[in-house]
């Protein structure tokens, strides 16, 4: 009677060891999908990330290029006082366009160490 009692209570331990590495297993490969999704979250907050830089600095140029030109038309109609007032808006203005030029990198640079992060934890899941 003992011998029976233990071999049911070894079967019921196996089956259950079982059932626990499959459920273990499923866990792994959700864990591993979310990995997968959060890189290409990433990858794709990145990619809008530079897209909106260049067209910020594209802009900014334009912006600039336009008071340059505002400058150039003052100092030949002989307007010293338009042209220093121009001066001072440009340099406000570039002064601007590099504060948030070094802002956008750092937010970038923020953006590419969470996926190196996340590409990090991708791995150590598979192994």
């Amino acid at each position: 009677m003992k011998k029976v009692f233990w071999l049911m209570m070894a079967v019921i331990f196996c089956a259950t060891l079982s059932g626990t590495a499959k459920v273990h297993a499923e866990d792994e490969e959700t864990a591993a999908l979310s990995h997968k999704e959060e890189v290409a979250a990433d990858k794709e907050k990145i990619k809008a990330q530079k897209e909106e830089m260049k067209e910020q600095s594209k802009a900014a140029k334009a912006e600039e290029k336009e008071l340059r030109a505002q400058i150039k038309e003052a100092k030949a109609a002989g307007d010293t006082a338009k042209v220093k007032e121009l001066r001072g808006k440009l340099k406000a203005l570039h002064q601007e366009n590099v504060k948030q030029m070094h802002q956008d990198k750092k937010e970038l640079h923020s953006a590419k160490k969470e996926l190196r992060h996340d590409k990090k934890g991708e791995k150590r899941g598979k192994n």
